[in-house]
């Protein structure tokens, strides 16, 4: 739960961000209210599939293995001889 519910926030930086993202939308022409609203949704969709374990953890942090990574290597990078 949100220390202050009134505020409206979530406690969730990300959440937050897109929370204020749509608010901003009164702001902007109507024309303009499909886009955004697009962004935000496209931003929540993503935040619900992120891992939640990692995000607490926050950037670079993680210790959930991604499936078929082997912890201590860079997803992507070719195995090598190290100097």
């Amino acid at each position: 739960m949100p220390e202050h519910p009134e505020s409206g926030l979530t406690g969730d930086p990300a959440v937050d961000a897109l929370i204020t993202l749509a608010a901003q939308a009164a702001q902007l022409p109507a024309g303009e209210h499909r886009e955004r609203y697009a962004q935000v949704l496209e931003g929540l969709e993503r935040e619900l599939d992120a891992d939640p374990a990692a995000a607490m953890l926050g950037p670079g942090q993680g210790t959930v293995p991604t499936p078929g990574h082997t912890p201590g290597t860079v997803p992507g990078q070719i195995p090598g001889p190290h100097a």
